[in-house]
């Protein structure tokens, strides 16, 4: 790490205190200590950077030690371009921390060549360069988005992994899996597409459009109505954004509809805009009104499954539980109608919806009901094939068997016996890797050995790191943004990681610990380099007049920008070093 003052630069600031306390030196010596000082003042300036290092080192040795102490581990990868046109991939491990697993932020690393070779190239450095170089050893399952880059049977990434890890077992990221079976079930249904063109057409029409917008507004006010901004159907998970469009344009149905009545009437927009105006007179339909509160219904059960499937300590047997409960949800709909479509048709008893007459109230519910039908097959089916790769999976699935105290019998005979076939299932599969890491097999077919469960340890910590969502890679993806913006393009590659791991992985700002990080850029960053320096040193910090060191505030406030946007301030004025040690506790 580089050095922040050098030796006689301390030993030239103990000089300049005692020359302070000592009446009998001249004039000339103390100018000339005081340009001494100014000198390391402009020093001390260049060093935010530094900082920076030293809080990510504090950090990142913590975390080290839990990643050398695992027995297994899983690799997460995913690529993204930065501001500056790099593309860039990020690389996570997923180990078990305190019980539960937990994704951690390795590197992000400049990705050379786009082909599977180049990104395996990326993954392996990354590695490499956070000292995990036994990482294959250990390794067990690998996560990635469906690209074919990625999940190729032929020169993927997965297969270059299986080449030197057979065990390997890759599994697609269980939130697109969901985006993509939504899109499928869409595919279809030409009502459906109806609903992407009404919410794409609201969201232009206000978006595009400051006076839209600002008129809307205002007849809201006029109306007493609270008013919500259409929102964009795009997003990294669609189905969320997708719900909460489709509930915003209920909302606001009254004043929508009023401001695009009237917009249609007196033609006071542009062609385009009367064109979407147009667009949205169906809005005043009773069938495709009742559809639109469907959908709503739908969306709300695939939403909840979405934020389920992006928790960072998901397991497999929750993922797969929560994969049913959904699909149960759904089936249920086709015989009872959901909350949504209960509460519409309450209040349209007499065929009006919010004070508006719909159209076509009177006709037979026969058509609604089987338009109903069709479509939540179509999404179960949908779902059903997607999610197969996972449910069909022999190993997958015994090992959620294994784990899942559901799936596990009520019967004591059945319970006694139950889950050999499936642990035998998970230790063959992982044998190699079971036998590195010191696990008996021969423990689990031995009736007198078995009383004990150590071995067991192992086979839960296995099953617990399979990775099942890149969503934290995303997470990270959406830091970076914040992070290296445009005015900030240059930052380079190793920087942008210890600011994105200080903030994904650093602790909350009211428990950092400011101190420990002083202490270790004093005695461990080249400040300090014989036990001279050290006395030296601590005889300028322990004084309550000494003016030069205000390293504990401004540690603290670099760690709070670097938690919010990773951004490196300047230094504080300096005050005194007693005031500052005073800050730093409040923070």
């Amino acid at each position: 790490m580089a050095r922040w003052l050098r030796a006689s630069d301390w030993a030239k600031l103990a000089a300049l205190r005692i020359f302070r306390e000592d009446g009998r030196s001249s004039k000339e010596e103390r100018c000339r200590h005081t340009k001494t000082l100014r000198q390391l003042r402009r020093r001390l300036k260049l060093q935010p950077k530094l900082f920076g290092n030293v809080i990510y080192d504090e950090l990142w040795e913590g975390r080290a030690a839990q990643i050398r102490a695992a027995h297994f581990i899983s690799v997460l990868a995913d690529t993204a371009t930065d501001v500056s046109g790099r593309d860039l991939d990020g690389v996570y491990i997923r180990i078990l921390s305190n019980g539960r697993p937990k994704n951690v932020l390795i590197r992000v690393e400049e990705l050379q060549h786009a082909t599977a070779p180049g990104h395996y190239a990326a993954i392996n450095t990354a590695l490499q360069k956070a000292e995990l170089s036994n990482w294959k050893e250990k390794i067990v399952g690998f996560g990635s988005d469906g690209a074919a880059v990625m999940v190729g049977r032929v020169g993927g990434v997965t297969t270059l992994l299986r080449a030197d890890v057979p065990h390997l077992i890759n599994i697609q990221c269980l939130g697109h899996v969901l985006e993509l079976a939504a899109i499928d079930a869409m595919k279809g249904n030409d009502r459906l597409k109806k609903v992407m063109d009404v919410l794409k057409a609201l969201y232009k029409q206000y978006h595009y459009s400051p006076k839209a917008w600002r008129e809307l507004k205002e007849l809201a006010d006029v109306l007493h109505q609270k008013i919500w901004k259409p929102t964009n159907l795009g997003g990294t998970r669609w189905l969320p954004h997708m719900q909460r469009a489709l509930g915003t344009l209920l909302k606001n149905y009254p004043v929508l509809l009023a401001q695009l009545e009237n917009t249609v009437e007196t033609r006071s927009a542009s062609a385009e805009m009367v064109r979407r105006a147009k667009c949205l007179q169906l809005l005043k339909d009773f069938q495709h009104l009742l559809f639109f509160v469907l959908v709503q219904d739908i969306l709300e059960v695939l939403s909840c499954l979405s934020l389920k499937l992006q928790e960072d300590g998901l397991t497999l047997p929750e993922s797969l539980h929560a994969f049913e409960t959904a699909v149960l949800k759904l089936i249920a709909m086709e015989t009872e109608s959901g909350e949504h479509v209960e509460g519409f048709l309450a209040q349209t008893g007499e065929g009006s919806f919010h004070n508006v007459q719909l159209v076509g109230f009177g006709e037979r519910r026969e058509v609604f009901s089987r338009v109903k039908k069709e479509l939540l097959s179509s999404v179960v089916a949908s779902l059903q094939h997607r999610f197969q790769g996972v449910e069909s999976h022999r190993v997958l699935l015994a090992a959620s068997r294994l784990v899942d105290p559901r799936e596990w019998p009520a019967d004591q005979q059945e319970l006694a016996s139950y889950g050999i076939d499936h642990l035998n299932t998970v230790t063959e599969h992982f044998a190699d890797v079971l036998d590195r890491m010191g696990c008996d097999r021969d423990f689990f077919v031995d009736d007198e050995r078995r009383k004990t469960f150590c071995n067991l340890l192992l086979i839960v910590e296995l099953i617990l790191v399979m990775p099942l969502s890149t969503a934290s890679v995303e997470r990270g993806f959406s830091a970076m943004k914040r992070i290296k913006t445009d005015w900030r393009s240059n930052l380079s590659v190793n920087t942008l990681t210890q600011l994105l791991f200080i903030s994904l992985e650093g602790p909350d700002l009211e428990d950092f610990n400011s101190m420990s990080v002083v202490d270790r850029w004093v005695w461990f960053g080249g400040v300090v380099c014989c036990s001279q320096d050290s006395a030296q040193l601590q005889t300028i910090m322990s004084s309550p007049t000494t003016q030069e060191l205000p390293v504990p505030l401004f540690c603290a406030r670099l760690y709070r920008s670097s938690l919010v946007c990773g951004t490196l301030p300047s230094l504080p004025p300096a005050t005194s070093a007693t005031h500052h040690l005073q800050l730093s506790t409040a923070f």
